[in-house]
């Protein structure tokens, strides 16, 4: 069963955007930094919280600005560097996220603050696509997170926790995590799967994206990015081969109308060891192949290429190659990242 803030857009955006202000009224101490790098970032992404918030946060950074120097040491950790980084160009420098779209095909933004993100996971060498939870690294049971939780629910027969994405790059970006206090490792279970098929169909407005270990998944805790579609990602454009158009898509796509047909095909994965990204829609469920995740020294996408870049939607960090972007550049990425292993389907 669906709790209320999945049984309409609306009611998600409520108990997602009320969270926020009321986090965002709080005293925010040392101790603190995670929440106010949430509401940053956040704000920057959401034009209406950034009105709503802009000077209150503004305030907390002046106020940091002459006592972080005096930190103790045990406090200076991911967010406090990020911190650093935001007091030394100045909030009211940062830039909002800015959008566009490329012929009518692709989407793009320019999204500053998500180049602070650290990257954990995403940077290593990985050659197995199972890596054993661990409790020592970054998971979302960290006593820190708690307050980044903004809902603990039963949804749809499953214990669920709603984490915001620290550093957003779709509408109301949320990370779902099943069965939190379980320990999942971020590899997917049938049951996993079939949850998430089965919520995008009921939950109407959302879509979900996944990227396993390997694919530039950042946090080897399960979870799920859950996200409201506000419009369909580019590979769900009916122009491309694999929806009943004449384009070819320029990554290997595999394309899927149930979940039973789509973990027949995720499990060969697994058998395989093929790492791969996911996207969940209401219609259909798109899976991409890839390669062992690698940075590329010439991209243009240095944050890697996982779930929303498959998908056709690209995060610039610098503002010059967001304006210049070109299709060419595009499918030059496409390329670099294309997926080269021999697959043997049964």
């Amino acid at each position: 069963m669906l709790p209320d803030l999945f049984k309409s857009k609306d009611n998600f955006i409520k108990v997602y955007d009320d969270y926020l202000l009321n986090l965002s009224k709080k005293e925010i101490s040392f101790n603190d930094l995670g929440i106010l790098i949430l509401l940053s970032a956040q704000a920057t992404f959401n034009k209406n919280l950034y009105k709503k918030t802009f000077t209150r946060i503004n305030s907390i950074y002046k106020k940091l600005s002459k006592e972080i120097i005096n930190i103790p040491d045990n406090l200076k950790n991911d967010d406090y560097f990020v911190t650093l980084k935001i007091l030394e160009i100045g909030w009211e420098n940062i830039e909002k996220v800015a959008f566009k779209k490329l012929n009518a095909l692709w989407d793009a933004q320019y999204n500053q603050l998500r180049t602070f993100k650290p990257r954990r996971n995403a940077v290593e060498k990985i050659s197995s696509i199972y890596k054993k939870f661990d409790k020592n690294a970054f998971n979302f049971n960290k006593p820190f997170l708690r307050q980044e939780r903004f809902k603990k629910c039963k949804c749809n027969g499953m214990d669920v926790s709603l984490f915001y994405n620290k550093f957003p790059f779709v509408p109301y970006h949320t990370l779902l995590v099943p069965e939190q206090e379980k320990n999942h490792p971020q590899f997917l279970r049938r049951r996993f799967h079939y949850y998430a098929c089965d919520l995008i169909k009921s939950a109407e407005g959302f879509a979900i994206g996944y990227n396993s270990i390997g694919a530039y998944a950042s946090v080897n805790h399960l979870h799920f990015q859950l996200f409201i579609e506000k419009e369909k990602m580019p590979v769900c454009n009916p122009v491309w081969k694999h929806n009943g158009g004449k384009k070819e898509y320029p990554a290997k796509c595999f394309v899927f109308e149930s979940k039973w047909a789509s973990w027949k095909f995720i499990s060969e994965l697994h058998t395989q060891n093929i790492p791969y990204n996911i996207l969940y829609t209401k219609e259909k469920i798109y899976i991409f192949p890839v390669n062992f995740q690698k940075m590329h020294k010439n991209t243009i996408f240095p944050l890697g290429f996982a779930w929303i870049e498959f998908s056709g939607s690209f995060i610039n960090v610098a503002k010059r190659d967001f304006d210049k972007l070109t299709e060419r550049q595009i499918l030059r990425e496409f390329r670099m990242n294309k997926f080269t292993k021999k697959m043997t389907l049964k």
